[in-house]
């Protein structure tokens, strides 16, 4: 996108609305879900990433007032999620960047829904040797201000946002045990944006590298730091197809545009 701060008039938008609205009808028609997606794509593809994200706007804002057609139409929308070679590179990325910028908060959770990571159970507690199966939430927030190197350990991969926000606040709290927790998998996405909220502990380079390279951290903030990484963390996450594909996308552009600066 030539402007990602540029925003389509009242009657561009208008338009958008009222063609994928006639798209849908005509859409809706076809049978088969794999043609209708084709159809779709089809339609979509001389969009710029601003209009296709007004149109997107409109399609979820409408399925979400309950319109039986737009509702329907959703099935095609999320092979979007499924398909992401169907666009041209940098495509979908622009487009979550535009509905990022004018608030368009439904599109951008459409399109950063995490690809590969299953809902993580709100009771799993990976290790039996922590704190959180044998005491309360209070009694925990407590003991994470504690002076024993022990039990700081059997609290570092407690599941409740709050208590890592406690332990993080720790001055016997180090470094390394930082990094632990944010590059543990499976992690709650909550837990990693603690991490990524303390001002004492996001200024480590370590702990950025951490947070972006966790399959489980949120897309929106590894987005937010990617750009601070160095090349050759950058060509590490552009290589790791585990990561939410917005976020490979976003490292080879980065490096594609350092190294045009560098020569």
């Amino acid at each position: 996108m030539d402007s990602i701060k540029d925003k389509l008039t009242p009657e561009e938008k208008r338009e958008i609305y009222k063609n994928f609205q006639e798209w849908i009808k005509l859409i809706l028609k076809i049978e088969d879900l794999e043609a209708r997606y084709n159809s779709f794509i089809k339609k979509v593809s001389k969009l710029s990433p601003m209009e296709f994200a007004e149109g997107l706007h409109f399609i979820l804002r409408q399925a979400q007032m309950g319109k039986p057609s737009f509702m329907e139409f959703l099935e095609v929308l999320k092979m979007i999620n499924l398909s992401r070679k169907s666009f041209r590179l940098g495509f979908l990325y622009d487009t979550y960047v535009y509905a990022e910028n004018w608030g368009y908060s439904e599109v951008v959770d459409f399109l950063t829904i995490p690809q590969k990571m299953e809902k993580i159970d709100e009771n799993f507690f990976p290790d039996p040797n922590q704190l959180a199966n044998e005491i309360t939430l209070g009694e925990r927030k407590f003991l994470a201000m504690s002076t024993d190197i022990n039990t700081i350990e059997k609290l570092l991969f407690d599941p409740s946002p709050m208590v890592i926000k406690k332990l993080l606040q720790n001055p016997r709290l180090r470094l390394r045990e930082v990094i632990r927790i944010a590059a543990k998998r499976p992690n709650k996405g909550e837990v990693l944006r603690v991490i990524f909220e303390s001002k004492k502990w996001i200024v480590h380079y370590e702990v950025k590298v951490a947070l972006v390279r966790n399959p489980y951290t949120p897309p929106e903030i590894a987005l937010k730091i990617l750009p601070l990484l160095r090349e050759k963390d950058l060509i590490e996450v552009k290589n790791d197809k585990v990561l939410h594909p917005f976020i490979i996308e976003s490292a080879e552009r980065i490096l594609k545009k350092k190294r045009n600066q560098s020569s």
